[in-house]
């Protein structure tokens, strides 16, 4: 859809039906957007669970004085 509104927005005569692609094509990236966003949080979750075991681990067999 993006490449879709640079390839022929020129051609719109109407500014209403070029504001209208616009939507429609940054609604379509944003969409497309969404798994990139999903894996990368998904990751950083799991990083982060793994930095909270390892901390609780070390301190779990730590000497105690």
């Amino acid at each position: 859809m993006i490449v879709g509104w640079f390839g022929f927005a020129h051609r719109l005569r109407s500014e209403t039906a070029r504001q209208a692609g616009w939507i429609a094509a940054v609604s379509q990236a944003l969409v497309a957007l969404v798994p990139v966003l999903v894996l990368i949080v998904g990751t950083l979750a799991l990083i982060l669970v793994a930095v909270l075991a390892v901390v609780a681990l070390v301190l779990l067999f730590s000497s105690r004085d």
